[in-house]
C-alpha cells in the first residue's frame, strides 16, 4: 500500500505485453462492474479515496509488470512480498493466475468495505520495531516490520495521531500514512477476517503449493514448514491481512551481490533497502512515479543488462517478418554515444519532464489565410508583422498544450524582434518556433535568421489594471492617420488600416476590429508608431511585456452597423497601450536610415540642348567643415561636408585635433542607431580660442569640425608642457573615469577596483586615477601586447592582476587575489555573456558601473542574485552630463580634472594620430578595436575639401509654395538645418499634419507662418511676399509642382513669383522650382538666368516602371523624395538655372556592397563557393556584414554563420522573387535523377504535407481523401516535395516502375486505378495532381474512378489535356527522326547524370544501328563517373524513351469527358486551344519546366479542397514535442 499514484498505468498500455494483462484483469472484473483500465489511467487526484481501487490499481501494474519481466526472460531465484505484494508473489510464483490475483484484491478491498471497523490509522515511524514496541502505547501495534531503522505502526486514529505528535516533538521521524482510515496488519482488522475468508475461497478454490523461491514475510521463518503456511490458501492470504509483515526478517535472507527488482506502480522500498541489504546489493525499481515511465522501465532494463542479467529486449516489440519492406525506417537514428567519461554537470533540483515545442509554419501571400499581410509595407517593403511572429508562437503553445489555437490567455514577457522577415510573392517564409515549455522561452528563427525570441506563458487574467484616462475627441480620421504612417515610412493598406479616427495627441484611437488579433496588434503598434521622432524609419526592436486576454476582449468589443470597433489608449506614464484584451507595455523602437537613391545632376550641353552631361558634384576648399555620414552602415559614405559658424554666446573655438570614440566606430558601421538626423563624429578636441589662449574640452556631438562653440565648464586650459595632440587625449577619457569613480563610485583610498580594457582611453584613464588614489586596481586586456603595453605604462600594477577580457578567467583572478571576497568598484564594458562574471566579482557594498549597456544597447538579462551582499549596478551615459538638471556635476568634473592635471595622474594617452581626409580609416581602425588608448584626427590644416551646401542666414526669410506637403517639410526642415528661423509656408488646403509639423518647427525657435492666399494674379503674389518680407529679407524663394499632385494652386503663380520677386527681393540668394513637369517654369528660367537672376530649375526624372505600379511601391516614394533633397541643395550650390535630377533605382549584387563595406576587395573575385572564412574575414567584417544585412535585407545571423556565407548564398538572399529557369527541350520535361535507385523505384512514395507531416507513416493508415500525384516523364517524386510542403492534406507519388515499357497511357491508368482502390482506398472526393505525360494518365484515371461512382478534382500542372502533346511536340520539335529522337534523350541523361556535355558521344554511336546498342555504348562512355549501376541507367533511358512514344501515340481527341471538376495550373505563353469551358483556369508564373515550384500551386489545390478536409486542418495540431529529462536514474 502507499505505491499508488493517478495515472500509474497510462504510458505502461503503450507495451503490448502489459496491455494485454490489464485486458485479462479488465475481463475478469467486468461482472463485478469495475473498469480497471479507468482506475490505472485516470489522472484524478481522488481515484484512489476508495481503497478497493488501491487494491486493485497496485495488483494491476504488478501483474502487467511480471509478464513483461518474464517475457524478457528475467526469472528471479526468490520473491519476497510486503503487505499485498504477497498476492503478486503468488502470480509470480504461479500459485494464482492473473485472474485469481486481481479478483483476490477485489476480495481484501471488498472486505475492507464491507466489515465495520473502527476508525484508523496507520504512520510510518523512522525506528526498527524492536526500538518503537516498547514505546508504543497499549492501544497500538506494530504492523510492517520494514527494517533496522523503518517501522509501520497501526491503531485508532486518535491515539495514532497523538503518538505521532509525541514522537515529533522528540525530533523522532513519525508520519500518518493515508489507509482509508483502516488499522491493517493490526488486532483492530481481525473483524474483517472471517469476510475476506469466504470470499477468497470462492476465488481460490485449488490452493497450490508455493515453490522455495517464494519467501513469505506473512508468516515467521520457524513456522514455514507448517502444512498451512506451505500452499497459497485463502488461510495464507488472509493471515497476511491480519499480521504484521515481516519484511525486516527476510530481507536478512537477502544474499550479498544480489539484484533486487521491486515490482510495483513506483519504488516505494528503495529507501529503505538501500540501508537494510548489503551495499554490494543492486537495487532497482522497474517504475517511478511522474510521466516517462516508459523511458524509465527500457533504461531499468538496460541497467539490468549492465548488471549482468540478459534480457530478450525483442520480445517487448512486434514481431519483424524478413526480408523487410522497402519502406522500413533505417535503425541508423536509435544508435547512440557511448558515454565511457563522466563529467560534472548542474543538477536542476526537479527531475520532472521538461517538453520543447517545435512547430514550422509555411507563410506565402498567395495563401487565403495569408493574403491580408501584402498591406503591411515597410519602406517599400513587404515584411511580416509583429502581430503575426506573437500570434505564431501563441499557436504553437496551445497545440503543444493540445488546445485549441487562441483559446487560452497568454502573457509575453522580455519580447526581442530582430527582424520582421521580408515576404516575397515568389517564395515561401519559413518561420520555425521553439518553445522550451519549462522555462516558456521562445525563438523564432527564418533560415537560420534570428527573428525573436521571449518568454511565453499562460495567464488567467491581466496583471494591470485599467489606465484611467479622460474622453478626448477624434479630430484625426483614417486618411489624416495613415497620412502621417506614409510619411514615417510606412505604406499600410487593406487589414492594416483598420485605425478609424485618432486624437490630435496621437494616444487614443478607435480601431476596427476583423477578428484578426494580428491587425489588431499592428494596429496598437501604428499608434506608438506615431509618437516617435522622424530621425529614420521606427521599427519596433523590444517589448516588455503583451497581455492577450480573450476573455477580457470580447468584453470590450462595440458593435455599430455590421462592425465592431476598439479602443485603443495610449499612455506615457504607464508606458503602455492597451486595447480590448490587449496591453502592449515598454515597446521599444530601433530607428533604421530611410531608403536613398544615389542622384545625378544632368546639365544640357552647350552644344546641342538635347544632350545631357552628367555633372559632377563638386568640392570646394572649405575654412569651416565638419564630418558627417550620408548613410549609416556605410563608413563609404563618411565625407566631410561644409557648415557654417555655429552661432551662440559660447566660447568659439578652432579646432586642431578631434578624437573620435568607440561609439563612432559602432555608429559608421551602423551598430548602433544615431539619435539625430545627420550623423556626426567626436566628442572632445583640442584648440584655439579667439583670443588665442590654448585649450581642451567636451561637446555633447560633432567634434570631428573645423570651429565650435564650447561650454566654459567643459573646458580646460592646455598646460604648457602638452602639446595640443596631447591635450586631445585628455578631456573625454578622464573626465568619464571621474564621472565614473568619484561622482558614482565615491572613491577613496584603498578600495579595490576592477576596470575592464585597461589598455583602451576610459581604461587607462581610470587606472591612472585608481593608482593616484591608492587603491588596489585589477583589469583586463585583449590580448599579450595589451598586457606588456599596460605593465610597461603602469608599473605599479601586478602581472597577475592583468587578466582576459575575452573569457571568464579575469573572475578567477580577481576572486582568487581578494580570497573571494570580491572588489568595491567594477567598471564594466564587456560583452553581455560576460556581465554575470563580472557581477560576481563585486564585493560587499560594491558597485558595478556598466559604460556600454547605454550605447551598445546589449540585450542583457539582469538576474537579482546579482544584487546579493548589497550590491549596486549603475547603467551610465557620459552624454546625460549634458542635461540642465546635471550642472553641479559638470562643475565637479572640471574641478576634479584641474587638480588632476595639477597633480600628475590626469596626463595625455597614447594615440592614433591621422589626417582629416583619413577619417574612413580611423573609424574602420576604432570598429576593429585593435587601438590602443585614442584615435585622433588632424584638423590643422587650413581649409579641407568638402561637398557644398547651401548657407541660410537666421534673420532672414524664406517662402516655400508647394503642392506635396511631405516634400514641402523635408524641404523646410533642410533649410533649418541650413540656418533658416523664419520661413513663410504657402499651400492650397493646409491639412492636420502641416499644422502639426510646423508646431513642432515653432516648439524649436523657428518663426513659421501658414498661409493659404490665392496666387490667381499679380496682387495675390504681392501679398504673400509683402507677408514674407515683414518677416525678415527675403533670402529664398521654392517652388515645388509635381504632376500626380494637385498643382491648380501654382500652376499661374510662378510668373507672378518673378515679377514681384524682382520688384521686392533684391537681395534674393536662392530661387528653386521643383517639378517633374518638362515645361513647368522653364521659360522662366530662361529669361531669369539672361538676366543674371539667381534660378535653379531641377527636373525630376522619375524612374520608368513601364506601368508597374507594386514596383514602384517596392521603390518607396519617399525615399524618391529624400534623393530629391540632396539633388536640390547640390543644384542650388552649383548656380545652373537648368538642371535635371535622374535617380538611380538599380543596385549593385549583393556582394558588391559587402565587398565595399566591409572592405573585403577579395569577395568580388571569389569563386561561388568560397566562404568568407576562406577569404579570411576578421571578426570586424563581420561585424559590417552582419549589421548590413539585419538593415538592409531583414536578415539576422550569428557572427559563425556570416563566416559561412558565399557567393550563392548572398544571392539567394539578394534575389527577393524567384529566378525561374526558362528551360527548353527535354529539360522542361526531365531534369533530375534519383541517386537513391531503392526510392524511385517505391511504387507510393508519400510526401511530408502540412496534412501529414510524417513522410514515414504507412500508406493503409492513410485516410479516404489525400492528394495522388502523377509524375510526368520523370517519373520521380523529388519534382514535387516543394509544392506539397504546403498542402492541407496528405500526398503520394505514384511513381511507374522503369522496368514496365510498352505501357499505354490508358494502361498505366487502369494499373493505377487498381493501387488507389485496391491498396489505398478511394473516398468519395479524390483529388489528382498530373505533370505532362501524368495529366493525361490523371483523366484517364478520374475516368476510371468515376464509372465506379468517385467524383473528384484534377489539377492540371502547366498545361491544359488538350496541350499536352501539341505542346510536347513543339519542346521536341529539334527532333525530327526517331535517331534524332534517341540521340538527344543519351546526351541529356548523359548531361544530367555527369555534369558534362558529351561531344563526341555521336562519333561513338555511330557505328550501332539497335537502340539496346546505343544505350549500352551510351553507358559504356560514362564507366566510372557515375554512382548508378548500369541497369538502373539502362532502365530509365528506356522508360523515358517509352513515355515520350506513349504520349505521341496518343489521340487527344479520345479525352475522357469527366464530371469532375478541371483545375488547370496555367504556366504563362500557353493559351489554351481546348474548347472544354468547364476548365478551371489557375495562372502560374513558373515557366513549364519550373511549374511545381511555383508557390501559387500549393494555394489553388488548398483553396479546391472541400469544407470538410479544410475544416479538419484548421484544428490539427502541427506541433512537435521533444522530452528532456534530468533524472540521474535514467
Amino acid at each position: 500500500m502507499g505505491s499508488q499514484w493517478p495515472g500509474m498505468g497510462a504510458e505502461l498500455m503503450n507495451i503490448p505485453i502489459f496491455s494485454a494483462a490489464i485486458q485479462r484483469c479488465q475481463k475478469a472484473l467486468e461482472p463485478k462492474g469495475i473498469d480497471i483500465m479507468q482506475i490505472i489511467t485516470s489522472t484524478d487526484p481522488d481515484i484512489f479515496n476508495n481503497i478497493l481501487n488501491a487494491f486493485l490499481g497496485i495488483a494491476a501494474i504488478q501483474i502487467g509488470l511480471t509478464d513483461v519481466m518474464y517475457a524478457l526472460g528475467l526469472v528471479p531465484d526468490n520473491i519476497i512480498g510486503h503487505s499485498v505484494g504477497e498476492l503478486g508473489c503468488a502470480y509470480a510464483d504461479s500459485c494464482l493466475t492473473a485472474e485469481e490475483m486481481i479478483l483476490a484484491a477485489y476480495s481484501r478491498g471488498q472486505a475492507s468495505i464491507e466489515t465495520k471497523l473502527i476508525k484508523g490509522s496507520m504512520a510510518a515511524i523512522g525506528m526498527g520495531y524492536k526500538k518503537i514496541l516498547p514505546l508504543c502505547p497499549p492501544e497500538v501495534d506494530v504492523a510492517c516490520h520494514n527494517g533496522p531503522d523503518s517501522s509501520t505502526i497501526s491503531g485508532p486514529a486518535d491515539v495514532t495521531a497523538h503518538f505521532v505528535a509525541e514522537l515529533s516533538a522528540k525530533g523522532i521521524f513519525a508520519k500518518t500514512v493515508p489507509s482509508a482510515n483502516i488499522a491493517y496488519h493490526s488486532r483492530y482488522i481481525a473483524a474483517a477476517g472471517s469476510n475476506l475468508l469466504q470470499m477468497l475461497k470462492k476465488v481460490i478454490k485449488n490452493p497450490r503449493l508455493r515453490s522455495e523461491r517464494w519467501v513469505s514475510t506473512s508468516v515467521p521463518q520457524e513456522d514455514w514448514n507448517n502444512a498451512a503456511a506451505k500452499y497459497c490458501s485463502p488461510e495464507y492470504q488472509t493471515n497476511n491481512l491480519l499480521n504484521p509483515v515481516l519484511f525486516e526478517e527476510t530481507s536478512r535472507l537477502i544474499p550479498n551481490n544480489a539484484i533486487l527488482i521491486e515490482i510495483a506502480p513506483r519504488g516505494l522500498l528503495q529507501a529503505i533497502l538501500k540501508r537494510s541489504v548489503s551495499t554490494d546489493c543492486f537495487n532497482i525499481s522497474l517504475t517511478k512515479r511522474g510521466h516517462g515511465n516508459v523511458i524509465h522501465l527500457l533504461q531499468t532494463i538496460g541497467k539490468l543488462y549492465i548488471e549482468g542479467c540478459t534480457p530478450d529486449i525483442k520480445a517487448l516489440y512486434p514481431k519483424v517478418e524478413l526480408p523487410v519492406s522497402a519502406g522500413t525506417p533505417m535503425l541508423s537514428q536509435l544508435v547512440e554515444w557511448m558515454h565511457l567519461q563522466e563529467w560534472y554537470v548542474p543538477k536542476p533540483q526537479s527531475t520532472e519532464i521538461i517538453t520543447c515545442a517545435v512547430c514550422e509554419h509555411f507563410i506565402s501571400v498567395h495563401d487565403k489565410e495569408h493574403s491580408y499581410l501584402r498591406g503591411n509595407i515597410a519602406q517599400g517593403k513587404t515584411i511580416y508583422p509583429i502581430g503575426g511572429i506573437l500570434l505564431l508562437v501563441w499557436d504553437t503553445l496551445c497545440m503543444s498544450m493540445l488546445l485549441p489555437k487562441k483559446k487560452v490567455s497568454v502573457k509575453f514577457s522580455d519580447v526581442h524582434i530582430e527582424v520582421q522577415p521580408i515576404l516575397c510573392e515568389e517564395k515561401i517564409l519559413r518561420l520555425r518556433v521553439a518553445i522550451n515549455k519549462g522555462n516558456g522561452r521562445f525563438e523564432v528563427t527564418n533560415a537560420g535568421s534570428k527573428v525573436a525570441s521571449g518568454i511565453i506563458f499562460t495567464t488567467s487574467k491581466n496583471k494591470i489594471g485599467k489606465m484611467d484616462h479622460a474622453v478626448t475627441s477624434m479630430e484625426l480620421n483614417k486618411n489624416d492617420v495613415y497620412q502621417l504612417l506614409w510619411k514615417k515610412g510606412y505604406s499600410f493598406s487593406e487589414e492594416f488600416r483598420l485605425i478609424k479616427s485618432a486624437n490630435t495627441t496621437l494616444s487614443e484611437a478607435i480601431v476596427e476590429w476583423r477578428d484578426n488579433w494580428v491587425t489588431l496588434i499592428e494596429n496598437m503598434l501604428q499608434l506608438n508608431i506615431l509618437n516617435q521622432n522622424d530621425n529614420g524609419v521606427p521599427l519596433p526592436a523590444k517589448i516588455s511585456d503583451v497581455f492577450l486576454n480573450i476573455f477580457e476582449h470580447e468584453k470590450q468589443i462595440f458593435s455599430k452597423d455590421s462592425s465592431s470597433t476598439l479602443k485603443v489608449i495610449r499612455s506615457e506614464v504607464y508606458d503602455s497601450t492597451e486595447c480590448g484584451g490587449v496591453i502592449l507595455k515598454g515597446i521599444r523602437f530601433r530607428q533604421i536610415p530611410r531608403i536613398s537613391y544615389p542622384t545625378s545632376l544632368l546639365v544640357p550641353s552647350s552644344k546641342d540642348e538635347t544632350e545631357l552631361i552628367k555633372l559632377k558634384i563638386q568640392t570646394s576648399s572649405c575654412s569651416n567643415t565638419m564630418l558627417l555620414s550620408a548613410e549609416p552602415g556605410n563608413i563609404n559614405s563618411i565625407h566631410w561636408a561644409q557648415v557654417f559658424e555655429p552661432s551662440g554666446s559660447e566660447i568659439l573655438v578652432k579646432v586642431h585635433y578631434a578624437s573620435l570614440t568607440p561609439i563612432d566606430g559602432k555608429k559608421a558601421t551602423g551598430a548602433v542607431s544615431h539619435q539625430v538626423n545627420e550623423i556626426c563624429y567626436g566628442m572632445d578636441y583640442s584648440g584655439v580660442t579667439e583670443s588665442g589662449h590654448r585649450v581642451m574640452g567636451i561637446v555633447h556631438r560633432g567634434a570631428c569640425r573645423n570651429y565650435l562653440r564650447a561650454h566654459p565648464d567643459l573646458l580646460w586650459p592646455v598646460p604648457d608642457h602638452w602639446s595640443l595632440e596631447d591635450a586631445a587625449t585628455v578631456p573625454l577619457a578622464y573626465a568619464y573615469a571621474f564621472y565614473c569613480l568619484i561622482i558614482k563610485a565615491k572613491l577613496y583610498s584603498g578600495m579595490k577596483i576592477l576596470i575592464h580594457e585597461g589598455a583602451g582611453a576610459l581604461g587607462q584613464a581610470a587606472i591612472s586615477i585608481a593608482l593616484a588614489h591608492k587603491c588596489q586596481v585589477f583589469t583586463t586586456v585583449g590580448d599579450v601586447r595589451m598586457k606588456s603595453f599596460l605593465k610597461k605604462l603602469y608599473p605599479e600594477l601586478k602581472e597577475q592582476h592583468i587578466g582576459n577580457s575575452r573569457d571568464v578567467t579575469f573572475g578567477d583572478m580577481v576572486l582568487s587575489a581578494t580570497n573571494g571576497k570580491g572588489c568595491d568598484v567594477v567598471i564594466c564594458n564587456v560583452e553581455p555573456w560576460l556581465k554575470h562574471v563580472s557581477l560576481q566579482c563585486s564585493g560587499a557594498l560594491g558597485i558595478v558601473i556598466d559604460t556600454a549597456q547605454i550605447q551598445n544597447q546589449h540585450k542583457f538579462e539582469f538576474r537579482m542574485k546579482n544584487l546579493m551582499k548589497s550590491r549596486s549596478y549603475v547603467i551610465v551615459d557620459f552624454a546625460s552630463i549634458f542635461d540642465s538638471a546635471n550642472r553641479e556635476e559638470l562643475k565637479k568634473l572640471q574641478i576634479l580634472m584641474s587638480e588632476g592635471i595639477c597633480e600628475g595622474y590626469v596626463r595625455p594617452l597614447v594615440r592614433v594620430t591621422y589626417a582629416a581626409d583619413e577619417a574612413p580609416r580611423a573609424l574602420r581602425l576604432l570598429s576593429k578595436s585593435w587601438h590602443r588608448g585614442h584615435v585622433l584626427l588632424r584638423l590643422t590644416a587650413r581649409a579641407l575639401p568638402a561637398s557644398l551646401r547651401i548657407n541660410c542666414t537666421s534673420k532672414c526669410s524664406h517662402l516655400i509654395i508647394f503642392s506635396d506637403e511631405y516634400f514641402g517639410i523635408q524641404l523646410a526642415k533642410r533649410l533649418i538645418n541650413r540656418g533658416a528661423r523664419m520661413l513663410h509656408i504657402c499651400c492650397s488646403k493646409p491639412s492636420w499634419y502641416l499644422q502639426h509639423q510646423t508646431e513642432n518647427l515653432k516648439s524649436l525657435g523657428v518663426n513659421v507662418i501658414v498661409s493659404s492666399n490665392n496666387l490667381n494674379d499679380l496682387d495675390d503674389v504681392a501679398t504673400v511676399l509683402k507677408k514674407t518680407i515683414a518677416m525678415g529679407p527675403v533670402e529664398g524663394v521654392y517652388v515645388t509642382s509635381f504632376k500626380d499632385m494637385d498643382n491648380k494652386y501654382i500652376s499661374n503663380s510662378l510668373e507672378y513669383l518673378d515679377v514681384m520677386s524682382r520688384k521686392f527681393c533684391p537681395s534674393l540668394k536662392y530661387f528653386a522650382v521643383i517639378t517633374n513637369s518638362e515645361n513647368f517654369g522653364k521659360k522662366m528660367s530662361i529669361f531669369r538666368a539672361k538676366d543674371n537672376l539667381v534660378i535653379s530649375r531641377i527636373e525630376v526624372q522619375k524612374p520608368d516602371f513601364c506601368g508597374d505600379t507594386h514596383t514602384e511601391v517596392l521603390l518607396y516614394r519617399r525615399a524618391w523624395d529624400l534623393s530629391l533633397l540632396d539633388a536640390v541643395e547640390t543644384g542650388l550650390c552649383s548656380k545652373l538655372p537648368l538642371l535635371i535630377a535622374q535617380i538611380n533605382t538599380e543596385t549593385s549584387p549583393l556582394y558588391q556592397q559587402l565587398a565595399d563595406v566591409a572592405d573585403l576587395p577579395l569577395l568580388k573575385e571569389a569563386g561561388d563557393m568560397t566562404t568568407l572564412q576562406d577569404l579570411a574575414a576578421g571578426s570586424d567584417n563581420i561585424k559590417f556584414i552582419k549589421e548590413f544585412l539585419r538593415l538592409k535585407y531583414h536578415v539576422c545571423i550569428s557572427e559563425h554563420n556570416v563566416l559561412k556565407l558565399n557567393k550563392q548564398k548572398l544571392r539567394e538572399i539578394d534575389f527577393l522573387e524567384n529566378n525561374f529557369e526558362h528551360r527548353q527541350g527535354l529539360a522542361v520535361y526531365f531534369s533530375h535523377i534519383a541517386e537513391d535507385e531503392l526510392s524511385s523505384d517505391t511504387p507510393i512514395y508519400l510526401l511530408p504535407t502540412l496534412g501529414n507531416a510524417n513522410a514515414e507513416k504507412q500508406v493503409d493508415a492513410l485516410k479516404s481523401e489525400y492528394l495522388c500525384v502523377v509524375p510526368g516523364i520523370e517519373g520521380h517524386h523529388v519534382r514535387f516535395r516543394g509544392l506539397c510542403e504546403r498542402l492541407k492534406l496528405p500526398a503520394l507519388v505514384l511513381q511507374p516502375s522503369l522496368n514496365v515499357l510498352h505501357e499505354t497511357i490508358e494502361q498505366a491508368a487502369q494499373s493505377y486505378s487498381k493501387i488507389l482502390m485496391e491498396k489505398i482506398g478511394v473516398g468519395n472526393n479524390f483529388y489528382l495532381l498530373g505533370c505532362d505525360i501524368g495529366i493525361l494518365i490523371a483523366m484517364e484515371l478520374a475516368a476510371i474512378l468515376e464509372r465506379n461512382g468517385f467524383l473528384g478534382t484534377i489539377f492540371c500542372l502547366g498545361t491544359t489535356p488538350e496541350d499536352v502533346k501539341p505542346v510536347m511536340e513543339q519542346q521536341l520539335g529539334a527532333f525530327s527522326t526517331e535517331d534524332q529522337l534517341q540521340l538527344g534523350i543519351l546526351k541529356h541523361i548523359f548531361t544530367l547524370l555527369t555534369g558534362e556535355v558529351p561531344s563526341d558521344l555521336d562519333e561513338t554511336l555511330d557505328p550501332h544501328s539497335s537502340w539496346n546498342e546505343k544505350i549500352d555504348a551510351c553507358i559504356k562512355m560514362m564507366a566510372g563517373r557515375i554512382t548508378q549501376t548500369k541497369q538502373y541507367v539502362k532502365a530509365l533511358i528506356n522508360f523515358v524513351y517509352e513515355r515520350i512514344l506513349s504520349i505521341k501515340q496518343y489521340e487527344s481527341s479520345s479525352l475522357p469527358i469527366l464530371k469532375s471538376r478541371v483545375v488547370i495550373l496555367r504556366s504563362p505563353g500557353y493559351s489554351s486551344t481546348s474548347s472544354a469551358s468547364s476548365y478551371v483556369i489557375e495562372d502560374i508564373s513558373a515557366p513549364l519546366c519550373d511549374a511545381a515550384k511555383d508557390v501559387r500551386c500549393a494555394a489553388v489545390i488548398n483553396d479546391n479542397l472541400s469544407t470538410e478536409i479544410l475544416k479538419e486542418f484548421k484544428t490539427k495540431n502541427l506541433c512537435d514535442i521533444f522530452v528532456i529529462n534530468f533524472d540521474t536514474s535514467t
